[in-house]
């Protein structure tokens, strides 16, 4: 897997981006992901791999480490 630059930011939360065209692999694998999750009343698909926790908005793969339990 080749490595990206994620980028920082802080809308809504923090977390890190990259763009769907970066990663198409890693959008595909989110998308099949079977893990759905609310968040602000929208559930999202979520894919945990590599102890971060990935989701799309369009045009963006987004992440965030991953809490453990």
């Amino acid at each position: 897997m080749r490595e990206h630059i994620w980028k920082k930011t802080a809308h809504v939360e923090p977390h890190e981006y990259i763009m769907v065209a970066d990663d198409p692999q890693l959008a595909a694998d989110i998308n099949a992901s079977e893990i759905k999750e609310e968040f602000r009343g929208v559930k999202w698909r979520y894919l945990y791999r590599d102890s971060y926790k990935h989701w799309i908005a369009y045009p963006c793969i987004n992440r965030v480490k991953a809490q453990t339990k």
